[in-house]
């Protein structure tokens, strides 16, 4: 019976990614392969015979504007990325011209060769242009066959290395310019400052230094260009408050693009009639980068490319020229974004599904589905995620209707239930002001950051640890539990990182052990999740812990939907939200020595559903309880299915509807997971 509930589950996690891929893999136009030709005549105010490209990861347009020689010496403006802002996608699309597809994001974590549409690297190969990467792998992961194998890539997700990892990068500097040599392409890409935004946060004292290096390393290469080398200076996306990246925040989509032509050729001399025309626009799109260094170079702009040309970097007598040849680029293509060059137009995709991939999907989902039987009474649920309001700020929805399922078990329930339920009430009503969940807590904090940073400050945070441990640690009869309930505390002392690693795997194993063995399960799980969960949200669990606690089995029994709504609640407290720059990556990193691909997935699972699994654990025996959670994941599912096809051309379909799609699926795959042990 196991073998047969694993295979259904191997099938249904293979038919959810085929869903996702199947509705979002493919943007709704087909990339021509049109015949390129070289823009004759089209010069800029300054030679660009070779480039040298220095991307510096997660740089934020605002942070760009502290870094003295840049602002100084070059033509800084802003550049505009569109979601996901993660790398891969973003490379993509300052390499391609093009905006390109939501799926990139999977890629970007699960690697592959992905730059197969035409883009700037393959036009430079084919005219004999010499392509070295030095950096972010995310280049040869993609672009392997275009780069010379002495390119030295270093891996993008060992977060808490800031220094080696640019330090890497800073050596090749000097002794690849000094080859002076034509036609090349020299790609720097720099990760100091995204694994600080990621492990320390954007305001640490270690920020500020980076930045300052990485202005450093901008005057190092500017002072040491050949004569016809021209430098640009990206960034792939920004970085949320918090430090992390891939919505659609303005601290996040608002990147910088900076060009810088050799000393030789002296500062750049902008031609403009009027400050106020589109000859100087303020911002540009992410896909003009690749149409503008094409025509510098004196290279045939990428077929696929829908950009325009950043204006203010040619000439007057050229600019019209130049201009022609964009908008004859564009005539050819007749799925092209654009009906003209209007700079207001913003360059979009649209997704069209794969009939084929999805009957595959559907057929791989099905027998999961039919096997638990689920019901439609959560439909009206699902279908919240039609409004992109509601799917945004979700766990508003789902605290409100806890509360309310509280409240009427309170009324029509037994009566010696209302004491369970007027305490359960209280600490839903804590959770809620504690949530970090929703595209407004971006830029406006909730409740819960005033009272932590008050704990916090007052050195009171180990004091409230303890108690909710002592409480959890008196209720409990076996002695093991009692003590491995401890462990959590370990991070409160000064012991070197190898000594808390090795204790904190200790508890994660005993702990693991006592899930397995169904033994004091939620406290068990309470153990597990305090030994990897950021320190702020340890106080969560423990109150999703309480809240287990308080759910005595009669009430499961006779409303198991509490369960449902509760631990959507409890999901939402640990800031989980459709963004995917509230996915929390550095505290994984806390709890091992190196870079271990594995065991930082599986800590990044744990602590992204911390707030899940402290409730349902104890509960998904119940096979009312695993009908709800179907339930609601099935309806949920197809309706944001539903969602994405019929919101293709919506302005919020990269934002808000194909993030929704991404994380369900992620939700039905973990919890199809979860109850083969249940």
């Amino acid at each position: 019976m196991k073998a047969q509930t694993a295979a259904r589950t191997f099938f249904f996690c293979i038919g959810c990614v085929l869903l996702f891929v199947s509705i979002v893999g493919e943007d709704g136009t087909t990339v021509s392969e049109k015949e390129e030709k070289v823009c004759e005549g089209c010069t800029g105010v300054f030679k660009c015979n070779s480039a040298v490209i220095m991307v510096v990861d997660g740089l934020r347009y605002t942070a760009a504007r502290r870094m003295r020689y840049l602002m100084s010496e070059g033509k800084v403006t802003m550049s505009l990325a569109r979601p996901p802002t993660v790398t891969l996608p973003r490379v993509k699309s300052i390499m391609s011209g093009r905006v390109g597809v939501f799926s990139d994001l999977l890629f970007n974590f699960f690697g592959g060769e992905t730059g197969s549409e035409p883009n700037l690297l393959r036009t430079l190969h084919r005219h004999n242009f010499t392509i070295t990467a030095h950096g972010d792998d995310t280049w040869h992961r993609t672009y392997p066959k275009y780069l010379t194998p002495h390119s030295d890539p270093v891996t993008s997700f060992f977060v808490s290395d800031y220094t080696i990892v640019d330090d890497n990068v800073t050596r090749h500097i000097l002794p690849e310019l000094r080859k002076d040599d034509n036609d090349t392409l020299l790609i720097l890409h720099y990760l100091g400052v995204d694994h600080i935004g990621h492990y320390l946060g954007p305001y640490a004292d270690e920020m500020a230094a980076k930045e300052m290096q990485m202005d450093n390393m901008v005057r190092l290469i500017h002072e040491n260009l050949p004569a016809k080398t021209c430098m640009v200076v990206v960034s792939d996306h920004g970085m949320t408050k918090s430090g992390n990246h891939g919505g659609s925040s303005t601290d996040e989509i608002e990147t910088v693009a900076a060009w810088l032509p050799s000393k030789e050729q002296g500062r750049v001399k902008v031609e403009i009639e009027d400050a106020g025309n589109t000859r100087n626009p303020s911002t540009i799109q992410q896909t003009d980068i690749a149409v503008t260094l094409a025509l510098l170079m004196g290279v045939p702009v990428p077929s696929s490319a829908e950009g325009l040309l950043y204006p203010s970097l040619f000439t007057n007598e050229t600019y019209e020229r130049c201009l022609q040849c964009v908008a004859a680029h564009h005539s050819q293509d007749e799925s092209s974004s654009f009906s003209s060059l209007d700079r207001s137009t913003t360059p979009a995709t649209e997704t069209s599904v794969n009939f084929p991939l999805l009957m595959i999907a559907m057929a791989c989902v099905v027998p999961w589905i039919v096997t638990l039987r689920p019901t439609l009474h959560l439909l009206p649920l699902g279908l919240s995620v039609f409004s992109s309001t509601f799917s945004e700020e979700s766990h508003v929805l789902y605290h409100y209707a806890a509360v309310s399922c509280v409240m009427m078990v309170a009324v029509v329930g037994d009566r010696t239930w209302r004491l369970n339920l007027f305490f359960i009430a209280i600490l839903l009503r804590v959770l809620n002001g504690w949530t970090q969940s929703g595209i407004l807590a971006m830029d406006f904090p909730a409740e819960h950051p005033r009272i932590l940073d008050f704990i916090m400050l007052q050195g009171w945070l180990p004091i409230v640890h303890t108690v909710l441990l002592a409480h959890t640690v008196t209720r409990t009869r076996n002695f093991a539990v009692k003590l491995i309930l401890l462990v959590p505390l370990v991070r409160y002392a000064d012991v070197a990182h190898e000594t808390g690693v090795a204790l904190r795997w200790v508890g994660i194993v005993v702990s693991l052990t006592f899930l397995v063995t169904r033994l004091e399960r939620w406290r068990a799980m309470v153990s597990l999740l305090g030994c990897v969960v950021p320190i702020e949200d340890g106080i969560v669990v423990f109150i999703c812990g309480l809240l287990q606690e308080l759910l005595d089995k009669h009430i499961v029994d006779a409303y198991p939907i509490l369960v449902l709504l509760i631990s959507l609640a409890g999901q939402a407290a640990t800031g989980r939200s459709i963004s995917i720059g509230h996915l929390k990556f550095s505290p994984a990193y806390e709890a091992v020595t190196g870079y271990h691909p594995v065991p930082l997935l599986v800590l990044t699972l744990l602590i992204h559903y911390s707030g899940l699994l402290t409730l349902a654990v104890s509960h998904l025996s119940s096979p009312d309880v695993r009908r709800h959670f179907t339930s609601y994941l099935i309806c949920t599912l197809g309706c944001s299915a539903v969602a994405v096809g019929v919101f293709r051309n919506h302005l919020f379909i990269w934002s808000v509807f194909t993030p929704k799609l991404l994380f369900t699926c992620m939700d039905a795959m973990f919890y199809s997971i979860l109850t083969i042990g249940c």
